[in-house]
């Protein structure tokens, strides 16, 4: 009987704490996501800052696919109906 009113009462302490303290968890949460979200978009922005009319070209880099010998062996293969 003790043990399952321990357990009520964690419960409904728990059940308690979390009724107070989540409002202040999810604020926290909220505003170091809007910190995140402002300090990335600025980077874009400076990075993005050019004057008006000036042209740029990016080259993106392309993946080199190497040709190796040693990926494996080829096994032939008949079909069989």
């Amino acid at each position: 009987m003790k043990v399952l009113a321990i357990i009520l009462l964690t419960y409904f302490l728990i059940k308690y704490l979390f009724r107070i303290f989540a409002p202040f968890l999810i604020k926290r949460f909220i505003s170091k996501m809007q910190k995140q979200f402002n300090s990335q978009y600025k980077h874009h922005q400076r990075k993005e800052s050019k004057r008006e009319g000036e042209v740029s070209i990016e080259k993106k880099n392309k993946s080199k696919i190497k040709n190796d010998k040693n990926l494996g062996e080829y096994v032939d293969y008949e079909e069989i109906e």
